[in-house]
């Protein structure tokens, strides 16, 4: 080989190309070494985001037992109601279906009044005509001796 009309020798050669392989290994360390710093950051910057994420959905599940619990505090409370509800309500209709056994017994008892009334007024309304009718009869006996002492 020649350079500018020289002939170049094997060892030049060989060190020229030791010389490119140096360069080309130290571009290549370089590149290496950027791709690194370049990885480097990229796994701080995606474990800096898995961490904010973690803290994100830790506070979400954290909201979430905070809004179950509510929830459940107030079906707890509803639930309450519900049983104050219904045994107000027991008490009521317990109240009531005495106060409606008391108001049959009461029509129950104006009922055998009203029966004994209605069988006295018979029996008396019997009585006063057995009574009318021994009346007339008086009258008539007595309107006959009044007659014939008229004509005595």
């Amino acid at each position: 080989m020649k350079k500018d009309g020289k002939k170049i020798t094997i060892d030049e050669l060989a060190f020229k190309t030791d010389q490119g392989f140096l360069k080309s290994d130290k571009r290549f360390d370089d590149l290496i070494k950027k791709m690194d710093q370049g990885f480097k950051e990229a796994d701080a910057r995606t474990d800096m985001k898995i961490d904010e994420l973690t803290i994100m959905i830790g506070r979400g599940f954290n909201d979430l037992t905070n809004q179950l619990n509510d929830f459940k505090e107030e079906m707890y409370s509803f639930r309450d109601e519900m049983y104050d509800f219904r045994d107000e309500t027991k008490h009521r209709l317990n109240n009531i279906e005495h106060e409606l056994s008391d108001i049959k017994q009461h029509i129950n008892d104006i009922g055998i009044r009203i029966n004994y009334i209605e069988q006295k007024s018979k029996e008396d309304k019997k009585d006063i005509i057995s009574e009318v009718s021994k009346l007339k009869k008086r009258i008539n006996i007595l309107e006959k001796q009044f007659a014939q002492l008229k004509t005595h």
